[in-house]
């Protein structure tokens, strides 16, 4: 296959420098909350039962992205590593960010959570409530919305879905990703 040039090159060098940005605002910001009542980098080691839980989660490992309308939505995911996965995802129209979340999944003792932190604000647990191959679901009913928030493999690889839920089935919102391949 032939290496790309011109405007085809510049972009994926873009989107690149981008997903590194994305991560390394994500891991200061884990960082900065070692000392709170939050996750932290020290998780400890998780149980085997979490582990095998954490393991399943390779599948979000990526950059991912969307366009919805004139809006940019995109993810990106860390491999799992020492007991964690560390993801962020904004929404991008034009020169605006509209909305950006960091994202930190963790064991705590048997069970896995997915700390949200919308907007960089106070951080919001999901438990890991169901998992199989390439497919899992994080849940807090206690949450105004979202409440329930699914993540799903999709065409070998290719796409990763998304969809979040609240109360009423017709608030929920879908996304689908497509895996953003660096060279």
């Amino acid at each position: 296959m032939a290496e790309p040039s011109g405007a085809l090159a510049d972009a994926r060098v873009r989107v690149i420098a981008a997903a590194r940005v994305l991560v390394c605002a994500a891991a200061v910001l884990v960082c900065a909350c070692g000392g709170l009542e939050r996750p932290s980098a020290s998780t400890g080691t998780p149980t085997a039962t979490a582990a095998t839980a954490l393991r399943g989660l390779a599948f979000l490992e990526g950059t991912w992205r969307a366009q919805i309308g004139d809006a940019t939505t995109e993810e990106v995911w860390t491999a799992v590593s020492g007991g964690t996965v560390v993801g962020v995802g904004r929404v991008v129209s034009g020169d605006r960010t509209l909305f950006f979340e960091w994202m930190f999944i963790a064991s705590s003792g048997d069970d896995v959570v997915l700390w949200a932190f919308p907007r960089g604000g106070e951080p919001v647990p999901f438990r890991l409530v169901e998992q199989h191959e390439g497919d899992v679901v994080f849940a807090n009913p206690a949450h105004d919305f979202p409440k329930r928030m699914r993540y799903r493999s999709e065409e070998g690889g290719a796409v990763l879905f998304a969809r979040v839920e609240g109360d009423d089935p017709a608030d929920a919102e879908e996304f689908r990703w497509r895996r953003v391949v660096p060279h």
